[in-house]
């Protein structure tokens, strides 16, 4: 049986290395924590030109997120977003797995993995 943290979705930036970095935290497991996550995406795309996003600390992802991060993945492989994905954990890779989003995506283990090509 897992375990899930109860924690709401949070999330906070930081710049390292020219990069824009948010680093996620709890669970993306309702209506309005996807439309929350959705508004940050857009935000993030709109005011930055390379990003990462460290998912390390997201314990779950519904569809409705899912259906985010296919829609920010889509404008990455047109070209129109910059962002690369960090903090594989097992439980969240399992989710995408499950919805073929690993193949789509990349989620570097380290932050200094994904920011390695960047430089």
């Amino acid at each position: 049986m897992r375990q899930e943290s109860s924690a709401p979705l949070s999330f906070v930036t930081e710049h390292c290395q020219g990069v824009m970095l948010y680093v996620f935290s709890g669970k993306i497991h309702s209506a309005s924590d996807s439309a929350s996550f959705l508004n940050v995406i857009h935000k993030i795309i709109q005011d930055q030109e390379r990003i990462l996003i460290d998912l390390k600390n997201v314990s779950y992802i519904d569809s409705l997120a899912m259906g985010v991060l296919s829609k920010l993945i889509k404008l990455v492989h047109e070209g129109k977003a910059q962002v690369r994905f960090c903090g594989k954990n097992d439980l969240l890779f399992e989710i995408l797995q499950s919805a073929n989003l690993d193949k789509l995506m990349t989620i570097f283990p380290s932050r200094e993995e994904a920011l390695a090509g960047w430089k």
